[in-house]
């Protein structure tokens, strides 16, 4: 399993769990957070099916 990079993250995300994981993030500048949100969605969209205008 930890050939995998499946298996590497879980190792990963269980040692940084112990180590008492990340703090939530936390952005005050309303400008950052709209990036913040569209650059997420373009890449879950992205990342996800390509798009067909006519499906």
């Amino acid at each position: 399993m930890r050939d995998t990079l499946e298996g590497l993250i879980k190792e990963r995300k269980h040692l940084l769990e112990e180590l008492g994981g990340l703090p939530e993030p936390k952005v005050v500048n309303k400008e950052w957070l709209y990036l913040l949100k569209e650059e997420t969605s373009n890449s879950i969209l992205i990342r996800s099916k390509p798009y067909n205008p006519h499906p």
